[in-house]
């Protein structure tokens, strides 16, 4: 019998630990080995006891705009997905809702991009923002589901 694996992918390590402990005990429970993935930080230590593993994501930084960067990033995750071959991902944040939802689809596996809320991407209005919005509607058109967070969210989203 294969592995029931869950990856939760964020842009923090600190994500996880102080927003989904319920959600990382309750897959556990469910039979799901559980791997959080994303960037190194202080709290990749704490998450250990919680989780069954760590994937860090060395290029991953929150607020970076440096393409090259980017792409790493979106490597990353492909080299993750293929080793790891999950059951499902779940993304949370920008970040992992865009590059995490392509390739979670590119290797065709389940996926649920959940927006943790919409912020600086669409109260604001330049280039950079434009082609966030742009990247975050193709990419959740090829999520298997979309959970928003927040329902003004989903409203302003919609809208």
């Amino acid at each position: 019998m294969s592995t029931r694996r869950v990856l939760i992918v964020t842009n923090t390590f600190w994500f996880t630990y102080n927003f989904l402990p319920a959600l990382v005990r309750a897959l556990q429970q469910s039979g799901y080995e559980v791997v959080a993935v994303a960037a190194d930080g202080k709290y990749r230590q704490p998450l250990l006891p919680l989780v069954d593993r760590v994937r860090v994501l060395k290029h991953m930084v929150a607020h970076s705009i440096n393409p090259m960067r980017e792409l790493r990033v979106i490597r990353e995750l492909y080299s993750v997905y293929r080793q790891e071959q999950p059951t499902i991902v779940l993304h949370f944040t920008i970040k992992p809702d865009i590059y995490g939802t392509f390739v979670a689809s590119q290797l065709r596996l389940p996926s649920v991009a959940t927006v943790t809320g919409l912020g600086y991407t669409f109260l604001n209005s330049n280039p950079i923002t434009y082609i966030s919005q742009q990247l975050l509607r193709r990419a959740l058109g090829k999520a298997d589901e979309v959970v928003f967070l927040n329902p003004d969210d989903r409203e302003k989203y919609i809208e």
